[in-house]
């Protein structure tokens, strides 16, 4: 091994137990953005192993690199969990009414023989099925699964884009500076900036979304209202 490899392995070393302390240093470790998963170690972004070492690495203050990480956090993973929230509802209701929507009718034209012991058995079968594609189809249009699954796992993917444009200096990051490293602490408020206006833009929609619900059950309390008055009317002209 000549002088030169020398060199490189004990600069290599030593960066690498600079990063090593810095990562002790922090209050917010890579281990407070895993989620549960008992087979193995798992993060709430992708390639998440890289992602902290860039920012552990960042030309940044202790303070700055301790606020990055936590509002990461914060607002990805309030995101992500109401995203695998309404997906579950959302496709746990769609293959519930593919299969009874599927399995009625064939049971029905199969219990023809009124005679059978299993005939009145298969006939209430196919009556909760039919109670049950109902229900479980009201509920989906009501709480609007189906709009906030697709809601929040776009948004999802642009906070996810964003943190790498900023970490990469790409799009309106990318920005003339004589110290090419002092890049992200100068587009660190521009950052903060995108990234709460991404988490209030989903958050707006989907207080839309729950406010056109319960305008909608109010007009249907009133039109029922409005109803009843209108038959108590002609029962006293009566």
């Amino acid at each position: 091994m000549n002088d030169e490899e020398e060199v490189e392995i004990e600069i290599f070393q030593r960066n690498n137990q600079e990063l090593i302390n810095i990562k002790n240093d922090l209050s917010i470790k890579k281990e407070d953005f895993e989620i549960g998963c008992c087979c193995c170690k798992k993060y709430i972004l992708k390639n998440f192993n890289t992602l902290y070492d860039v920012i552990v690495s960042l030309e940044l203050n202790k303070n700055d690199k301790q606020i990055l990480l936590a509002r990461i956090q914060r607002i990805y993973k309030k995101i992500r969990k109401q995203q695998i929230k309404n997906k579950f509802h959302y496709i746990s209701s769609k293959i519930f009414i593919i299969f009874a929507s599927i399995l009625s009718p064939a049971i029905t034209s199969l219990n023809t023989d009124s005679t059978s012991v299993a005939y009145t058995y298969l006939w209430w079968f196919v009556w909760t099925l039919q109670i049950g594609i109902s229900i479980v189809a009201s509920l989906s249009s009501f709480f609007k699964w189906d709009n906030k699954y697709f809601l929040y796992a776009e948004y999802k993917d642009k906070i996810e884009l964003e943190i790498w444009n900023y970490l990469e200096s790409n799009n309106e990051y990318n920005i003339l500076s004589d110290d090419p490293n002092l890049k992200h602490k100068q587009n660190l408020n521009l950052f903060y900036y995108r990234l709460e206006y991404l988490y209030k833009s989903v958050s707006s929609k989907d207080n839309r979304m729950e406010n056109n619900k319960d305008q909608n059950k109010n007009n249907n309390n009133n039109n029922n209202i409005t109803t009843e008055n209108s038959e108590k009317e002609s029962k006293n002209e009566d």
